[in-house]
């Protein structure tokens, strides 16, 4: 199953066309619309931390989500307006999330193949204000996006999802509260991120199958069995932990499903002595070469 997260009906409304979504109305709490026939979820959860951690802790308390599920949150951001690096309407998939109250970040892993341009995103408890609001001397090159949902679906969505399953995809639809106190208005926003409905429909396509053929290969006999016995023998010599055997089963997967030759690339790692690792730190570091060849 995908779960959508957005915050507002107009940055899901061509989502939920795309997909001919309907309102599932037994729910009060938040607005809930699906296909289950297409195995996609979509959940308004409202503007702010409080409300995106409600919703999905509501969610996945009533829906228990399954090894292969994905939460993807879709949505508006804004940008300096000055930032050579963003363009008004763009989208980006973000790869770090920083929470400006705390100073806490995350990072989603982006393990599987986009079109998109990357960025960090920094969750507020207000809207973006504009330029210099925020601005962090050491934050180095890139683009840096600003929203109010981001950090929260995070960490909610942690407690249920590694993070190989959780994506976020954001469109720049304004950049900062203007002089009237409001951001971009709802049909403004809609509109930027309609337009990138080609892009985000794809994208979460991709996802779809990935998880319909993970499940359809489950129980599937010798190959599993051989996908079980690389997952076994990698983890040990990586010396991986829970979260990096997690990280290395849905990554073999994907590989698999994928067409991707992931054996060439291990054999020649034990070739050259790279692995077996020694410990969990050489292994760490040999896992993300891993990646990188891959990828």
């Amino acid at each position: 199953m995908i779960y959508l997260f957005t915050a507002f009906y107009a940055e899901a409304q061509c989502v939920i066309a795309h997909y001919k979504l309907k309102k599932d109305t037994a729910h009060t709490h938040f607005q809930l619309f699906e296909n289950e026939e297409l195995k996609i979820r979509l959940i308004l959860t409202g503007a702010g931390n409080i409300a995106a951690a409600c919703a999905v802790s509501g969610t996945f308390g009533e829906f228990p989500p399954g090894k292969g599920d994905f939460l993807v949150n879709i949505g508006s951001a804004a940008a300096d307006a000055n930032d050579p690096s963003v363009r008004d309407g763009e989208i980006f998939l973000c790869n770090k999330i920083t929470e400006q109250t705390t100073g806490r970040t995350f990072y989603p892993d982006v393990i599987y193949r986009h079109p998109f341009a990357e960025a960090e995103i920094v969750t507020q408890a207000v809207p973006y204000r504009g330029a210099n609001e925020t601005q962090d001397p050491e934050n180095g090159a890139g683009a840096r996006l600003y929203d109010m949902e981001a950090a929260a679906v995070y960490q909610a969505g942690a407690y249920y999802f590694g993070p190989h399953q959780m994506t976020f995809l954001k469109v720049v639809t304004d950049h900062g509260v203007a002089g009237d106190g409001k951001t971009g208005q709802p049909e403004q926003i809609g509109q930027k991120i309609a337009a990138q409905e080609e892009a985000v429909c794809a994208y979460i396509d991709s996802l779809r199958r990935i998880t319909e053929e993970a499940a359809e290969e489950c129980g599937c006999g010798a190959k599993q069995d051989e996908e079980e016995t690389d997952i076994r023998r990698l983890t040990e010599d990586l010396h991986a932990s829970k979260t990096m055997e997690a990280m290395v089963r849905q990554h073999i997967r994907y590989w698999t499903l994928s067409g991707i030759d992931y054996r060439t690339v291990l054999k020649e790692m034990y070739a050259s002595g790279k692995l077996p690792c020694r410990d969990k730190r050489e292994g760490k570091n040999c896992f993300e070469e891993i990646r990188r060849k891959l990828l």
